[in-house]
């Protein structure tokens, strides 16, 4: 049988994590993500500049017809 090994990323430094205005284990995944600068990660999250409307993003209508085939088709999400 072969062995698995847990390869575990490395520990953010405890003033990124404690720096956030979010819990410890969601400033860990920002980390891992690649996020190491603290405003970057803050515009991440509450940046609002979204579209108002889904069917303004890129490709919406696309993913959109393609989920409806594969609800109808019975296949896997």
């Amino acid at each position: 049988m072969m062995q698995k090994e847990w390869v575990l990323a490395p520990q953010a430094p405890a003033s990124w994590l404690y720096h956030q205005d979010v819990p410890p284990i969601l400033a860990q995944i920002l980390f891992n993500r690649g996020f190491k600068d603290v405003e970057e990660a803050r515009r991440f999250l509450y940046e609002k500049d979204l579209p108002e409307d889904p069917y303004d993003m890129k490709d919406m209508a696309k993913a959109v017809e393609r989920i409806s085939r594969a609800i109808a088709a019975h296949e896997p999400i």
